[in-house]
């Protein structure tokens, strides 16, 4: 995909070249509500002309929507081969790790946060781990699997390897 035409995409959803693709979900989808709904902003636009320009308008938006999505499936796969050379030189998981994997594939928190519906604190404190501010462990578990999953690693061993750290500062704070 050419440089302009996904300088064009970005243009279309109304989001920065930078932007994640978390950040173009939510364009995508505040703008296709906003052509798709009568507001009081429109109403009195509401006739023929109006609408068939509107049907244009959620062509573009769904066309740049979907070339967008290809072009982070794309950039996902790059960052897989990326992972796969982490995941050799690892000897085990911890936050530490977590945070070096996420920030090498310039994954943003908020990012993961969306996608898995865990609060960024909570991300941040697995990161760090901030053993005594994490929420309890069924909670945690599950959190270190989504995590896993989202950054395409083995949840079964990340949550194994973090786990054990867990346990040893819980067994130490006892």
């Amino acid at each position: 995909m050419e440089l302009r035409e996904l300088e064009k995409y970005y243009e279309i959803l109304e989001s920065p070249q930078d932007a994640s693709l978390a950040e173009i979900v939510r364009s995508y989808k505040d703008l296709k509500e906003l052509y798709t709904k009568q507001s009081i902003a429109t109403i009195a636009l509401d006739d023929e002309l109006f609408r068939e320009e509107n049907v244009g308008i959620l062509t573009e938006l769904e066309d740049a929507y979907t070339e967008l999505k290809k072009y982070f499936h794309i950039i996902n796969r790059e960052k897989e081969e990326k992972i796969k050379e982490i995941v050799t030189k690892v000897g085990s998981f911890d936050g530490y790790v977590l945070r070096h994997i996420r920030e090498t594939l310039n994954i943003d928190l908020l990012d993961i946060s969306i996608s898995s519906n865990i609060q960024v604190k909570h991300l941040e404190n697995i990161e760090k781990q901030n053993f005594q501010d994490l929420p309890r462990e069924v909670y945690l578990r599950s959190y270190i699997k989504n995590y896993s999953n989202f950054l395409a690693l083995d949840p079964v061993r990340v949550l194994e390897d973090y786990m054990r750290v867990y346990d040893n500062w819980r067994s130490k704070t006892s």
